[in-house]
């Protein structure tokens, strides 16, 4: 989905939701990881919250609702870690910041890491202009694939889909500077570690 689709899928949810409860305060907190699935596969393949609603009508529009809310706030954490540890340049903002900022892009924060550990805090400001940099330039990419896709016909549009997303071959979103600005960029992994689902031994650290 293009970022205003994505806006208006959260909204039909949320109307749903509130036309549910029906006068009462509606329960939106509980949600399972199948929940999650679903979210983001609609939102992956375009699928609007009505049409969703409509093809699998078992679904509750609050759980839904729900899984968004917390891997978008998860992905919202994540983001504003990684923006605190490129605009401080401090080893005390990467030693504070790091497990947030690492569940998005891990490998560009282990690289923060390495240039800190051997060049100390002149390495880690060298590191971070580097990997805003990197980040900056995938991010322009995918906005103006997303410009483009606006207008295309339906089979450009499903080919400019796939680099933009694609779990077999590179792409964009999956790109390790890629910063997600929203729940659709998220590829799998980095929902794994949002969620934090790991088991112990995987566990980022």
């Amino acid at each position: 989905m293009l970022p205003e689709e994505e806006v208006q899928f959260v909204s039909d949810l949320k109307n749903k939701v509130n036309q549910d409860s029906t006068g009462k305060k509606p329960n939106i907190t509980t949600f399972d990881r199948g929940d999650v699935t679903t979210v983001v596969n609609a939102l992956r393949c375009g699928v609007t919250a009505q049409s969703l609603l409509l093809q699998a009508p078992g679904l509750s529009p609050s759980r839904l609702l729900a899984a968004y809310t917390k891997l978008n706030k998860s992905r919202s954490e994540s983001v504003k870690a990684w923006e605190s540890i490129l605009e401080e340049k401090t080893i005390d903002s990467l030693l504070t910041h790091r497990i947030k900022a690492q569940r998005i892009m891990p490998i560009a924060l282990n690289r923060l890491l390495i240039s800190s550990q051997q060049s100390g805090v002149r390495g880690l400001m060298e590191t971070c202009e580097s990997v805003q940099r990197a980040s900056l330039s995938v991010n322009q990419t995918a906005v103006e694939l997303e410009d483009v896709l606006r207008s295309a016909r339906h089979v450009d549009r499903v080919m400019l889909g796939c680099k933009l997303y694609n779990p077999y071959e590179p792409s964009i979103w999956g790109d390790i500077f890629y910063m997600p600005e929203r729940v659709t960029t998220l590829m799998p992994v980095k929902i794994t570690d949002l969620l934090q689902e790991r088991t112990d031994a995987r566990k980022l650290r």
